[in-house]
């Protein structure tokens, strides 16, 4: 959690009276309250090393503040990763903050062994080690139920306990009922305008009879529209939750498609995942020595 907020007027009203003592004082004493008893303290950026540089107080400035060293986590690759992150060392490099190496983030599966020695060649003659290559996992990118009606400003109508299902893809009904049923699968979402009971019967017709095991994830019913509750009671019955929004299908369906997806805190097979992932290949032995004791800082 951030100690300070940044609203929409917050750099405005900082350009035109900030107080910099005052947000630096936050900052330290928010440090200080975490790192108590603590040998090791994790300080997520917000981006890249010049972000927060409006306010006096980008990455890099506040990592020089808080006595911190920095990882640089840079996509997978070689040319422009490289490049990014040559920038990002000169800003700090600038406020006298050490780099403690990078990590390659989203790294194909089937590149992995093909990148490692060309990175490493490259990242070193910056001087910086590579302390973890992480595989691309498709799976952290589905994003749940919940977390598309939250997205979405939706409502659910009915289901709203499957709410964690996960969206492994998204079908638009714009179609005939005949058509969308070539369109759906496993794991789908269907978007479709509210008054389409047609489409909804056909998703009724895909589910079958498997009662709360889902073939499809859900659906969301566009443009304000609701059907009836007749037919809402049978979609809930045959275990496809609703959730009703205002937009229109297509920029419904843009709008998931930029979703930015987040791991939440109950989400525990994502979790397991990413445990499991970083405990293979993200080298936390070499982080730790890197490190300097909390009880250090000043």
């Amino acid at each position: 959690m951030s100690p300070i907020a940044v609203d929409r007027m917050f750099t405005r009203e900082y350009l035109d009276k900030g107080n910099l003592p005052a947000m630096k004082a936050t900052i330290e004493s928010a440090f200080n309250r975490v790192a108590w008893e603590h040998d090791f303290v994790l300080i997520e950026g917000t981006g890249h090393a010049g972000v927060g540089s409006v306010l006096d107080l980008s990455n890099a400035q506040v990592a020089k503040l808080l006595g911190s060293q920095v990882i640089i986590v840079a996509m997978g690759g070689v040319g422009r990763p490289v490049d990014e992150v040559s920038l990002n060392l000169a800003l700090f490099e600038k406020h006298g903050v050490k780099v403690a190496g990078v990590v390659l983030n989203k790294v194909l599966p089937s590149k992995m062994e093909e990148l490692r020695p060309w990175a490493e060649k490259a990242f070193g003659r910056m001087g910086l080690p590579i302390l973890g290559m992480i595989p691309y996992q498709g799976e952290l990118r589905r994003p749940t139920l919940g977390q598309v009606c939250l997205e979405l400003g939706g409502e659910f109508l009915s289901g709203e306990n499957f709410k964690r299902r996960k969206v492994r893809s998204v079908a638009i009904g714009a179609m005939t009922a005949a058509r969308l049923q070539d369109q759906l699968n496993p794991g789908a979402l269907l978007i479709t305008p509210g008054d389409r009971e047609d489409l909804l019967l056909a998703s009724l017709e895909f589910q079958g009879k498997g009662g709360n095991e889902a073939k499809l994830t859900g659906i969301i019913l566009t443009d304000g529209l609701k059907p009836q509750a007749g037919l809402l009671k049978m979609l809930h019955e045959r275990g496809l939750p609703t959730v009703a929004v205002a937009g229109d299908s297509y920029a419904v369906a843009a709008k998931i498609e930029r979703m930015t997806v987040k791991t939440d805190p109950g989400d525990k097979e994502k979790i397991k995942m990413i445990q499991e992932v970083v405990a293979k290949h993200l080298d936390v032995d070499a982080i730790i020595r890197s490190s300097r004791p909390v009880l250090g800082h000043p």
